[in-house]
Order: structure tokens, then C-alpha cells, then sequence
């Protein structure tokens, strides 16, 4: 490379600063106004340096640059783009992507909001270059809303539907045609209440043909037996306000109707039942329940059809228990909700009346049936007797009878377990499965085989077979004398079998033979102080024995230092728990070195007190510590952590270190130079002490420091710069990981080593921390900033310079600041804290100053960034038409020439006039008939937006079209400041109508503040309509058909209407009679009882059982209340005769009445049915059914002679007297009398 240093005179001209050369000026050559002549006409031209490379990179005016022939061309509004616009930064290397420059525009769109609705940021997917973004295209359209048919056709003309509002435009078909909606006349949508769901009718393609299909969606009228034989929509839908609503009735009428449905099933002369039994409205062809999915069967083939069908007939469910649920709810015999059945009633139920007969296929998951019971399983009532609740689980639940009743053996005399399955299955009673010998003790095998004839003999309590006695054949002394010797010997039976289980003296029980051979203190231990409570079954781990022991012990306590309750782990079965071992001892304290050695001898460190034994070393060898003597521990005040300087092997050697741990005195330059400690160490009972400055003097040591940074004249600084005591070898700050700079190498050592030097932190915020936290301008901590000073801050004096890299974090710096960024007192002017955050903040005075416009007199907004960039004030972006209106554009183009023809108040821009050029009496005639029109300039802005008379606002066509009462409201009511923006929500404007509301309080009920939910535009606030009411009180049943009719309950006040029944039915509870509400003290809570179905019933009483209990039979006609009551529910009696003293009079076998039984009929019969009675001669009085007297009789009146009184008996019907006395010859206390007969032989037995 070659230079030609003629141009060298040149380069202070060109590089002005000779520090930095990459600064440089073309315009000091190239000086105005030639330049800028030479420049006319140049796209972008700018007089700049960096200009004029961009263009003239090779320095030749006729090789420019052409920003066309780059892959960059330059179209539309780019044209005119000053070049700095785009090239902020320097023109190489300028982004080609539009959002690169535009990413402001794309963030700031508002209609619509481009990131609101996640838009690419690739701009010419819908822009071009044009000015103004206009016109635009949105190829994705589809995504957001499909456009088919109709829409399809206007596609292009985007303003059709958005009327330049992109951020609310409805995406329901009614949101867009509601006007169409609203004046379509043939039919009038409004007033048939036609959905406004168009599509329902109407496709996208066009609104006619429509799509309403009467005969397919609805009833045919235009064919079948319909088709001609109506005129007009009103002969079937009387109710022109609701064409839900339909009638047949009025041309089918009665009489004749219902006898052409005699014994039609479910037959009833109704609208909706005619509509669902001959939906296609031919007689002939209708409606057969049996060719549905649910065919009627059973109880169903007698059920009125609106039992079902209470709201409709299409889409009533099928599923059982949802016309069941509350059979299922109330049901008691089971209970189905608490033992947890399906829901699904065909599981058990058939459609039979009376929910009988009934299968339960699940009876194994709550009770499994085996054996006999499988064989009955279908006969519910052997076992459950008609009471589904409390049926016993257990044997002997059922089987207590037969328990009590059995003679061989007398289960209950011999006190037998009511175990039934220990001896029986379920199979059947027999065999059983009683086995003595195998179970109990051999006594028809082995020794004691033909030793015994009677039970009794070794089970001498009758009553307890569980008792045995072996003493009563094996006597005394004689078992005594056999058992000399014998370790453990008791003389008892339980002991006996114990012993000898098999009853055989020579196979005797042997203790050593079993899993627990006796050894220790356990071989003088009599038997019983173990086995306390039988033999079998004797634990044989020691804490089922010795936990008193466990619990009681002290020395340790067991418990307190939660040892194993495994005795054996320590201790054998020697007396007095010793000798014992301690495996565990290194869990509490680790055994090691010359401890290991005495590990066998406990007393030696515990000296038997196991509680309190030290863990540290001085604990137990203080004595050692305060005995030594060379050193002396005491004087020199070493540590009593002993590990510091011994091991656990032994004293000594011991590892003090005094030139390894503290400084060499027994090497290096002190090896030699003293001879006691205390020539360093002058603080005898201080060893942490010591001095150097007793050998190093002054002023010989200061002589030797001079010139040392951060020196002193003090011991620990001695030891700190010469840890190794060699003064050669001092410390070296710079060596280290912190090595002293700027205001560091100034500082005394002791005010950053205030404690020690060894290990000073090198973190700056621990010795600035209280500089950090003192801060003012700005305050670190109300910033956040980090305390990582080394951050901001270098080492240097007054903490300046200083960076701030996180500007960003606080106040983004771009454009022109970016430039200024290291001139912080540029913004800041020293003071860190109240910087503002806005343009104007700092910028007020350019504002001020500002005279072309004049910003204050024009009152421009003091918002900056509105039309300046931060690039650069020039050029501005005020965009009159855009923003506010056209003047340089349509009809008022060239109509003025000042601003002040306009804005007549040069102190407020914000201020216009339109009537100064639009004179009355002419606007005032051109606008006659014009709705809401009020000659003033505000409202010509509103009506002309864009300044076209021809294009004046339509408020019908706008997102807001005028209905009801809104028709006659003056515009300014609602558009009270200004046009644009102005809420169509209702409750915007009549935020106050709904505040103060009273009757009722919206507030109070937190209403909705949707008006339209409820109300309409017409005057007045009614009609309404409270679609939300079930959301404070359900209507359904008897009060569904009022719906409609508010003042039916609410009488005109719709603030107290109460919510609970009795609230509007007191007077029904009152005046009821049949039975007394009020007498009877019922619950006022109506739902107890009653549904909201007409007329109060079907009513429920589940408090039957309150004032008289159901159960048994009476269980089953729980729900027939007529059965018993007979439509009186006063004067019903309570006790059984009562209802059944007819069942009593007509007995005849045996007749009750003759035999004067007692009317309580509960002493022979159960609820459940008359038969079985309980009525049992045999065991209440005499064996007549069994035993020596069956037959013997045919009629009662051989025994009771007296019909009147069943209790007068006599036996010398049959027992003659003289037989009688012959056959009781000897017989002490005879006496020839009936009663003396039933005394002697209550069971009639000789």
C-alpha cells in the first residue's frame, strides 16, 4: 500500500480529534451552500458527515450511492423518508426487515391491536410502502372469522363490516344484521320472538331462500291431515308473543276428543300430550310407547303420562332413577343411600308394582351365602323376616334359638361359644366338628381312655366347661411324693395339664426341649409367676415379662434413652440383670484408642451412675488437665478441648505445633534467639497474646519500615507482613488475590483489618456495606441496586468514575441519548434521584422555547413522543388529517388559509368552530328531520367526521342503532363531553338508574349491570323479564305456570318476597285441619314434606316414625298412606287393637275374643305378619305340642275348664283321682290339686 503524503496537511482537517480517529468531517472541504446546490432533488439528502459517506463511500461525486440498486429499493412513503430515519445507528449494516424500523408502530397499533391478536411481524404480509399503511390487505382473515358466501363478496371492502372499528366487530351473525333483524316485516321476527341465531335459517349466501322448515323441524301443516285446514299462525299459536306456545285444543274439543281416546293409556286432554302422542298430527299414526326404547311394562302401563313427562315429552330420560330419585331417597327398608346401592334400579327391581318381587345379586358383598344359605337365598324372608336393616351378621344372631334349644349337649348349660362355626359349617347342623381329643385333652384315647363315664368328673362346674379339675382322681400326698424333685411342681390342675398334656405321666412336658429352655434365675422361678394366665400361648420374648422392668429402670433409664426393649441385646438370664453389654455404646459415644481398651469395664469411666457420664474429653479427664504441669494447662490457659492437641490412643506424644499452628520458633530466623516462652508471651495467663516489640525497637524498626504502605508500629502487624518471622520475606498485598489499587494503596492496614488479618474478606459491600447503605444520590437500597460494587465502581478515589450498565433497567436510552449515554451530568446534572422519567421533564424548556409552532400558545400536548422521535426533533410527525381532520384533503382542502379560521382561540388548539363558515339559518334547514341534531361545533365533528356532507353518521348503522326510548333522546344526554368513544353499554349511562334502584335493590342483590339482560329499550324499564331468577329462587311445579306473572308472589314489592315456603304459605299451614299442622307441632319447612307439584301431594312424612314407628308390615305400606289413615290423618289410633280390632273379632282359631286374649296384640305378634305368632304353650306354660301330653287332647277346654279365664286349668280330666293317688305312694308333700300337678311336673313328664 502506497500513500501520498502530500494529503497528510489534510488529516487534521479530516480527523479534527487526534484521539480518535474513527471521528471524521467531510464538511469542512465541502462547505455550503455549494454543497446543498449540488444536492437538489437528491432523495434523503442531508448535510451531514456520515451522510456523505453513506453516499460517496469511494469519496467520487459521480459514483453515489443508489439505494435502488441494493436489495433495499426505495417505494411509496420510503421515498420521502430523510436517510437518518432509518440509519440511526450508521448506515452499515442497516436491518431490511420492516418491524426492525417499525416495531414502535406494530406495538403501538390500537385498531386493531396487532399484539393483542398475536399478528405477524412480517408488515408486508399486509402492507405495502404506501403512506398512512392504507390500503392494507389481511389474507389471514379466515383464521379469525371465515368469510363465505355473501361475506365472501365483499371481502375487499373491509369498512362494510368494520366501519373503521377493527377491535369490536361482532363475530355473530345477530351482531352485524340485528337492524335487519329487527325490520324484517314478513314474518316480523320481533314480535314471533324468532331466535336471533340467523343461521338457524338463513345461509351465508344470500337471506332468501331461507331455510324455516315447519314440517320437518316443527309439525307438518303444509302436508298430511294439517295442510289446508288453518289460515292464519294464530290458529295454533294463540299467543302471538310467544310461538313456543301452541294449541290443539281449540280445534279438537271436547267431548268428542275423549271418546275417541276411551282407554287410551295415559290418555289426557292437553296440548303438549296430543303434540307427543301424534307428532306427525295423524290420528292413525300415533304415538306407540311399546316401539320406543323404553316399552311400558308393570306399574308403568297405569301411569298417567305427565307423571313422567312433567315438563315434556322429547328427551325424558329413560333412566330409572330419575323419575325414582326420591324412592331411592326415602327409601328405609334397606336404607339405600347409607349401605351405598346403585343408583341403577334395575339391578334389583322389575317394573312390578310395589317395587316386589325384587333379586339382590350383590347379597355377597355385604353378607356372602354358602352352604344351606345358598340354598334359601331367593327367600328373602326366612332370614331378614321383612326387616332389610337389622338382619344379624353373625351365627348366632339367627341361630340363637336354635343355640338355646339344643339338649345334646345343653349348649348354654355346658357355657359352649356362640362361635357356631368353631364346631359347625354351613353345610348343616351336622356332623360337627367337636373334637376333645384333638382340641382339648385325649379322653377317648391314650391313659384316660375308659377312666371316666361322666362329664362332671373332671368338669365340675356344670356351668363352666371351660373349667377342669385333674385333682379329683389324682390326690395328695400321693402326686406330691411323685413329683419330688420335679423343678417348677405345682400341685393344680392347670399345672397338670401343662405338664402333661397328653395326659400320660411318662410323656411329661419338658421346659428345655421347647423354643424356651429354662437357664439362669428362670430355673428357680415357680411356673405361675410367668404363666399367670394359662400355659399355651406364653410369650417367650422377655419384655412381655419384664416391662415393668424396661419402664422402671433408672440407672439408665430404659425409656429415656430409648433402648431396645430387646432385653437379650444386653442382657442373659443371670440374676440381677448382670453381668450385661452395651453392643450399641458407639450409637451414644464412639469407643476408640485407650478407651477400646477398657471397653469391658464399664465402672471405669461410669463409676456405676449411667445417667450423667460426660461426652467430652475434660469431662471425665479434668483432673489430668489441671494436674499437668509441663506445660502448666492452667498458667498458659490452653484449651480444655483436649483433641486440639492429644489423640484418644494416649497423652503423649501430644501434636502442639507451635511453628506449624502459630509461628516458627524452633526454625528460621527465631530458631535459637529466646529461651522462655514468656520473652514473647508476657501474659502469663494469656497465651493468645504476645509481642514483638520487645526485641524489634523502636526507632530502629521504624528506620527499616519507611516507605512501607499501611506500616505500624504494633505486634499483630509485625506477625500479619511477617507470618514467617523472616524480614526478608514480607507480605506482598499484590501477591495476593486482592491486590491494593487506586484509593486501596493509601489506606492504613487496620482500618480494613479491624479484627485480624487472616481471612478479611475481599468482597467490597463487607467493608462498604455502611457506604452502600448511606448512600443518597442516588440511594442504592430504594434503587435495588446490586452490592457488588465492582459493578459500577473501580478502585479509584470518591467512587468516580463510575458505569452504569443496568441504565436500561430504569430508563431505556435509545435514539439520540444513546449518544450522551456516558455523560451522565448531561441528564443528571449530579443528582441521581429525582432525574424524570418523561420527554417534557427534560425537555420543557425546548417546549417553551419552541415558536414555529408555538407549542404553549397552541397548547400542543406536552406528550413528546406524540410526534417527535428520539432520533432526532426533526422530522416531526403532526399529521393533522390523520389525527384529527382533514384540511389538506376532501372538501375542506384549500377552504382556509390560517389555523385561526378554525381554531379561533389561539391560547386552546384543542378548541374549534365549524359555524363560523356553516351559517344558520341554511344548516339549520339542511339538517330538518335529522335525529338528535343540535346546531353546535362539536356535534358537526361527530356527525361529519371526515368533513363530507354526503358521508353524515347513521347512528343505525353504527354498532349502537337507536331503538325504544333511545329514539327521543336529545344526543348530547349521552354524548355529554365529546362523539367518540362514547360506552354502549347500557350501564355506562345508567350507572345511577341502577344505584339508586329500589324495588328492588340492584346493588343489594348484586344484579347484573348487563341491562339488556332483563330490560329492553322501551320507556319506563318494562316490560322486564328476570331470567336469573332461579339463581335466587327455583321455579319449578305449581309455580312454573306463574312464571311469568310477578305479582302473583311478589305483589308489586320485590324486596321482602320471602324465600322459604311458609314465608307465602303460612295461611295454607294455618287453616290446615287434615291433619292440624299447627296442633301437631309439624315443621313449617313445607319441603319436608310437600314438592311444588299443584295441590300439595304426592306428600312425603318422613317423620312418621316421630309420632308413630313403621316397621315390619307397616314398612312395606309406608308410602300407602290411605291404607291406615283413610283420608283422616287426626284422629288415627296408636296402638295395634285400634287398627286391627276387627282382625281380633274375626279370629276364630283360636277365637280370640271368646278366649278373652288380651287386645295387645304385640304379646304373640310380631309387624312383620300375623303368622308366625309367638304364642308358645309349649315354652311359656305347658308341653302340650310335644312331650307325654301330645295328642292327648283335641279341644282347649279339656285343660281350661273355665272359657272365660285361660289361665284355670285342670288336669283330673285325664289323671284320675285314685290312679292319681295310687301312683304317688310315698311321695312326701302329695297333694291331689291341678296346681300341685304343674308344680311337680311343669314339664309334664312322670
Amino acid at each position: 500500500m502506497s500513500y501520498d503524503f502530500r494529503l497528510f496537511q489534510y488529516f487534521k482537517r479530516l480527523h479534527k480529534d487526534q484521539n480518535d480517529f474513527s471521528k471524521f468531517t467531510c464538511i469542512s472541504c465541502h462547505l455550503n451552500p455549494e454543497t446543498d446546490d449540488s444536492h437538489k432533488n437528491v432523495v434523503g439528502y442531508r448535510y451531514r458527515d456520515d451522510a456523505c459517506l453513506a453516499c460517496h463511500p469511494k469519496g467520487d461525486a459521480d459514483m453515489a450511492f443508489d439505494h435502488n440498486a441494493t436489495a433495499f429499493p426505495l417505494t411509496g412513503a420510503h421515498l420521502t423518508v430523510d436517510c437518518a430515519k432509518c440509519h440511526i445507528n450508521g448506515y452499515k449494516g442497516t436491518p431490511s426487515n420492516c418491524v426492525d424500523c417499525h416495531q414502535m408502530d406494530f406495538d403501538g397499533s390500537q385498531n386493531p391491536n396487532h399484539k393483542k391478536i398475536g399478528l405477524s411481524t412480517d408488515c408486508i404480509q399486509c402492507h405495502t410502502t404506501t403512506p398512512n399503511w392504507t390500503p392494507a390487505k389481511f389474507d389471514i382473515h379466515d383464521q379469525y372469522y371465515e368469510l363465505k358466501g355473501a361475506h365472501k363478496q365483499i371481502a375487499s371492502d373491509c369498512i362494510k363490516c368494520h366501519q373503521g372499528d377493527y377491535n369490536n366487530t361482532p363475530n355473530t351473525c345477530v351482531g352485524c344484521h340485528q337492524n335487519d333483524y329487527d325490520k324484517t316485516i314478513d314474518p316480523n321476527h320481533k314480535s314471533a320472538q324468532f331466535p336471533t341465531d340467523c343461521a338457524s335459517c338463513h345461509s351465508e349466501s344470500s337471506w332468501v331462500p331461507s331455510q324455516f322448515n315447519h314440517d320437518g323441524m316443527y309439525f307438518p301443516i303444509y302436508s298430511g291431515k294439517h295442510k289446508d285446514k288453518w289460515t292464519q299462525c294464530v290458529d295454533c299459536h294463540a299467543n302471538p308473543s310467544n310461538y313456543a306456545e301452541f294449541r290443539c285444543t281449540n280445534c279438537h274439543i271436547n267431548p268428542e276428543t275423549d271418546q275417541l281416546h276411551t282407554a287410551v293409556q295415559g290418555y289426557i286432554y292437553q296440548d303438549r300430550a296430543c303434540f307427543a302422542c301424534h307428532p306427525t298430527g295423524d290420528a292413525d299414526v300415533k304415538f306407540d310407547h311399546n316401539n320406543t326404547a323404553f316399552p311400558l311394562t308393570g306399574a308403568h302401563t297405569a301411569v298417567n303420562c305427565l307423571e313422567c313427562h312433567t315438563k315434556s315429552f322429547q328427551g325424558t330420560s329413560t333412566v330409572c332413577v330419575d323419575c325414582h330419585q326420591s324412592d331411592f331417597d326415602g327409601s328405609q327398608n334397606p336404607n339405600h343411600k347409607r349401605i351405598g346401592l346403585s343408583t341403577d334400579c334395575i339391578q334389583c327391581h322389575t317394573t312390578t308394582p310395589d317395587w316386589a318381587p325384587a333379586k339382590f345379586d350383590i347379597h355377597n358383598q355385604f353378607y356372602e351365602l354358602k352352604g344351606a344359605h345358598a340354598q334359601i337365598a331367593p327367600d328373602c324372608k326366612a332370614c331378614h323376616n321383612g326387616d332389610y336393616n337389622n338382619t344379624p351378621n353373625t351365627c348366632i344372631g339367627c341361630h340363637q334359638s336354635d343355640y338355646n334349644n339344643t339338649k345334646d349337649p345343653e349348649h348354654s348349660k355346658v357355657g359352649f361359644t356362640t362361635n357356631c362355626a368353631s364346631c359347625h359349617s354351613e353345610s348343616s347342623w351336622v356332623p360337627s366338628t367337636f373334637n376333645h381329643d384333638g382340641m382339648y385333652f385325649p379322653i377317648y384315647s391314650g391313659k384316660h381312655k375308659g377312666t371316666w363315664s361322666q362329664c362332671i368328673e373332671c368338669h365340675d362346674n356344670p356351668n363352666d366347661y371351660s373349667q377342669f379339675t385333674c385333682i379329683s382322681c389324682h390326690k395328695n400326698p400321693e402326686t406330691d411324693t411323685k413329683h419330688t424333685g420335679v423343678q417348677g411342681y405345682i400341685y393344680q390342675s392347670n399345672a397338670c395339664l401343662a405338664c402333661h398334656p397328653t395326659g400320660d405321666a411318662a410323656v411329661k412336658f419338658d421346659h428345655n426341649m421347647t423354643a424356651f429352655p429354662l437357664t439362669g434365675v428362670h430355673t428357680t422361678v415357680n411356673c405361675l409367676e410367668c404363666h399367670s394366665k394359662g400355659f399355651k400361648g406364653t410369650s417367650t420374648v422377655c419384655v412381655d415379662c419384664h416391662r415393668a422392668d424396661y419402664d422402671q429402670s433408672q440407672n439408665p433409664n430404659h425409656n429415656k434413652i430409648a433402648l431396645s426393649t430387646d432385653c437379650a441385646s444386653c442382657h442373659t438370664t443371670m440374676a440381677n440383670w448382670e453381668p450385661a453389654r452395651f453392643d450399641i455404646h458407639n450409637n451414644f459415644y464412639v469407643i476408640e484408642g485407650a478407651h477400646t481398651a477398657i471397653a469391658q469395664d464399664c465402672k471405669q469411666c461410669h463409676n456405676g451412675n449411667y445417667n450423667n457420664t460426660p461426652n467430652t474429653c475434660v469431662g471425665c479427664h479434668q483432673s489430668d488437665f489441671d494436674a499437668a504441669k509441663d506445660p502448666d494447662h492452667i498458667a498458659a490457659k490452653f484449651t480444655t478441648d483436649c483433641r486440639t492437641c492429644h489423640s484418644q490412643s494416649s497423652w503423649t506424644p501430644s501434636t502442639f505445633n507451635h511453628d506449624g499452628m502459630y509461628f516458627p520458633i524452633y526454625s528460621g530466623k527465631h530458631k535459637g534467639v529466646w529461651n522462655q516462652c514468656n520473652e514473647c508471651h508476657q501474659v502469663p495467663n494469656d497465651y493468645t497474646q504476645f509481642t514483638c516489640i520487645t526485641c524489634h525497637m523502636n526507632p530502629t524498626t521504624d528506620d527499616q519500615h519507611k516507605m512501607v504502605g499501611g506500616y505500624q508500629y504494633q505486634s499483630n502487624a509485625c506477625l500479619a507482613c511477617h507470618p514467617s518471622g523472616d524480614a526478608s520475606m514480607p507480605f506482598d498485598h499484590n501477591a495476593t488475590a486482592f491486590p491494593l489499587t487506586g484509593a486501596h494503596t493509601a489506606v492504613n492496614c487496620a482500618e480494613c483489618h479491624t479484627k485480624m488479618y487472616k481471612g478479611t474478606s475481599t468482597i467490597c459491600v463487607d467493608c462498604h456495606q455502611k457506604n452502600f447503605d448511606e448512600s443518597i444520590n442516588p440511594n442504592h437500597k430504594t434503587l435495588g441496586l446490586s452490592n457488588d460494587c465492582i459493578q459500577c465502581h473501580t478502585t479509584a478515589p470518591d467512587w468516580t468514575p463510575a458505569k452504569f450498565d443496568i441504565h436500561n433497567q430504569f430508563y431505556e436510552l435509545k435514539g439520540a441519548h444513546i449518544q450522551i449515554a456516558q455523560d451522565c451530568k448531561a441528564c443528571h446534572k449530579g443528582n441521581y434521584n429525582n432525574t424524570p422519567n418523561t420527554c417534557v421533564g427534560c425537555h420543557q424548556m425546548d417546549y417553551d422555547e419552541t415558536k414555529s409552532p408555538n407549542h404553549k400558545v397552541a397548547q400542543f400536548p406536552t406528550d413528546c413522543a406524540s410526534c417527535h422521535a428520539e432520533s432526532s426533533w426533526t422530522p416531526a410527525t403532526f399529521n393533522h388529517d390523520g389525527m384529527y381532520f382533514p384540511i389538506y384533503s376532501g372538501t375542506h382542502k384549500a377552504k382556509w388559509s390560517q389555523c385561526v379560521e378554525c381554531h379561533n382561540d389561539p391560547n386552546d388548539f384543542s378548541k374549534f368552530t365549524c359555524i363560523s363558515c356553516h351559517v344558520n339559518p341554511e344548516t339549520n334547514t339542511q339538517h330538518q328531520g335529522v335525529g338528535g341534531y343540535i346546531y353546535a361545533d362539536y356535534a358537526c365533528l361527530a356527525c361529519h367526521p371526515t368533513g363530507e356532507k354526503a358521508m353524515a353518521f347513521d347512528h343505525n348503522l353504527s354498532m349502537f342503532p337507536l331503538t325504544g326510548a333511545h329514539t327521543t333522546v336529545d344526543c348530547r344526554e349521552c354524548h355529554k363531553t365529546t362523539f367518540k368513544n362514547t360506552p354502549k353499554e347500557c350501564n355506562q349511562c345508567h350507572q345511577t338508574d341502577y344505584n339508586t334502584s329500589q324495588n328492588p335493590s340492584h346493588t343489594r342483590l348484586n344484579l347484573s349491570t348487563d341491562c339488556a339482560s332483563c330490560h329492553t329499550t322501551a320507556p319506563g324499564w318494562a316490560p322486564a323479564r328476570f331470567d336469573v331468577h332461579n339463581n335466587y329462587y327455583v321455579l319449578d311445579g305449581a309455580h312454573l305456570p306463574i312464571a311469568a306473572d310477578c305479582a302473583k308472589c311478589h305483589h308489586g314489592n320485590y324486596n321482602n318476597t320471602p324465600s322459604n315456603c311458609v314465608g307465602c304459605h303460612q295461611a295454607d299451614y294455618n287453616a290446615s285441619s287434615n291433619p292440624n299442622h299447627r296442633a301437631l307441632n309439624i315443621p313449617t319447612n313445607c319441603v319436608n314434606c310437600h314438592t311444588t307439584t299443584p295441590d300439595w301431594k304426592p306428600a312425603t312424612f318422613d317423620i312418621h316414625d316421630n309420632y308413630y314407628q313403621l316397621i315390619g308390615a307397616h314398612a312395606t305400606i309406608r308410602d300407602n298412606c290411605a291404607a291406615c289413615h283413610n283420608g283422616n290423618y287426626n284422629n288415627t289410633p296408636n296402638t295395634c287393637v285400634g287398627c286391627h280390632q276387627q282382625d281380633y273379632n274375626q279370629t276364630t282359631n283360636p277365637n280370640h275374643s271368646s278366649a278373652q286374649f288380651p287386645t295387645n296384640c304385640v304379646q304373640c305378634h310380631s309387624q312383620s305378619s300375623w303368622t308366625p305368632s309367638t304364642f308358645d304353650h309349649d315354652g311359656m306354660y305347658f308341653p302340650i305340642y310335644s312331650g307325654k301330653h301330645d295328642n292327648e287332647w283335641n279341644t282347649c277346654s279339656q285343660c281350661h275348664t273355665n272359657p272365660n279365664n285361660y289361665s284355670v286349668f285342670s288336669c283330673f280330666a285325664c289323671h284320675p283321682k285314685n290312679r292319681t293317688d295310687n301312683d304317688h305312694n310315698g311321695v312326701n308333700g302329695y297333694q291331689y290339686l291341678s296346681s300341685a300337678c304343674y308344680s311337680c311336673h311343669p314339664d309334664g313328664k312322670e
